[in-house]
């Protein structure tokens, strides 16, 4: 029996007077083959869970905010452009013992234009758990200061040659930004 990864969508779209104000689509995996059934469970639960509070969070938090601008707009006479919560997903890695799966979140809040935000999971199916970037380096080996070091390097190179516009300070905020439980493997 093969190990098979499938999406599972909550979708909607939220309307406020007849308007329709907020699209939502979230996406979230569930895996089902040959591993333990705590694994599958606490895989499946995790991101089923995941699924439901952003729904609510969509739900809530983003829709009052679009309803109060599709109402702003109604009265000043200016265009609404529909909302958007949308997260949709990648398996990078898919076997009996490491699966690593990466996430696109996208939003539009008004404005000119949305937001992306990508975030990577990796987890270890013998212990059924999500992993830390830790988990694959020997106790004291100073890998955050070593992928650091790359990340920096790789910026430095990709500024000198204008491949991609970063943000202001961009090494600083590598740092500032390293989370090793946010990477995924291929």
């Amino acid at each position: 029996m093969q190990l098979n990864m499938s999406g599972e969508t909550i979708e909607s779209l939220l309307y406020k007077e007849n308007k329709a104000v907020l699209e939502l689509k979230i996406a979230y995996p569930q895996i089902m083959g040959p591993l333990s059934k705590q694994s599958e469970y606490n895989f499946n639960d995790y991101y089923r869970k995941q699924a439901r509070a952003l729904n609510k969070q969509a739900r809530t938090e983003f829709y009052n905010r679009a309803s109060e601008e599709a109402r702003t707009a109604r009265e000043q006479e200016y265009d609404f452009s529909l909302h958007s919560f949308i997260r949709t997903f990648t398996t990078t890695r898919l076997d009996r013992r490491f699966t690593s799966v990466v996430f696109d979140r996208y939003q539009y809040l008004g404005g000119t234009h949305g937001t992306t935000t990508r975030a990577g999971s990796t987890w270890d199916f013998s212990i059924g758990s999500q992993i830390p970037l830790s988990y694959f380096f020997r106790k004291n080996t100073p890998y955050k200061k070593i992928f650091l070091q790359n990340i920096c390097k790789q910026i430095e190179v990709q500024q000198e040659k204008e491949e991609i516009l970063f943000f202001e300070n961009p090494l600083k905020n590598a740092k500032q930004c390293f989370n090793e439980t946010n990477y995924y493997l291929t």
